[in-house]
């Protein structure tokens, strides 16, 4: 299952850092990346001396709990359809732009990573892109895509996408 995409400045591996277990995912870089890593002792000698940073902290880890309680409950409520649909749109409010062509999505996604997303099969994204295609909702080029159609993919998607 696809966790979050980050960018700069974000963080991953806290939950390592707080409780002392072995992570819990897996990050993969899918462009040249920089990152820095932080020994626990460190970390929370930091947390003690900067205590905003914390709160900082517990905010994001909070929306991340959201986010993956959202996640869940698309994956039990919804078919593979709506989810791909609301991912897209998601996908368009957190990493899009408008273009003369639609709304492009500015991170390159694999099908793995779009499956990982939407938590469907591979075989069964690739079979939803291509109706998206065929009725001119979507466009794929080199892991690229661009909406065309915003509101034919809200019609498909189970609830307001909240974007644009």
């Amino acid at each position: 299952m696809f966790l979050a995409y980050l960018g700069p400045g974000d963080f991953f591996g806290e939950l390592a850092l707080l409780d002392e277990n072995p992570r819990s995912a897996t990050a993969t870089a899918v462009e040249p990346t920089e990152t820095l890593a932080l020994e626990r002792g460190d970390f929370l000698d930091f947390l003690r001396w900067q205590p905003d940073v914390a709160i900082r902290m517990l905010g994001v880890l909070a929306q991340r709990i959201r986010n993956l309680n959202s996640q869940l409950e698309n994956i039990i409520s919804f078919k593979p359809q709506a989810r791909l649909a609301q991912t897209l749109l998601n996908l368009v409010k957190t990493h899009g732009s408008e273009t003369l062509q639609g709304w492009e999505i500015s991170i390159p996604l694999t099908l793995a990573g779009l499956a990982g997303m939407v938590g469907a099969n591979q075989a069964a994204i690739r079979r939803l892109l291509r109706d998206f295609q065929a009725a001119g909702i979507v466009s794929i080029k080199n892991q690229r895509y661009v909406i065309h159609k915003p509101r034919e993919l809200r019609k498909r998607a189970p609830r307001e996408a909240g974007w644009r």
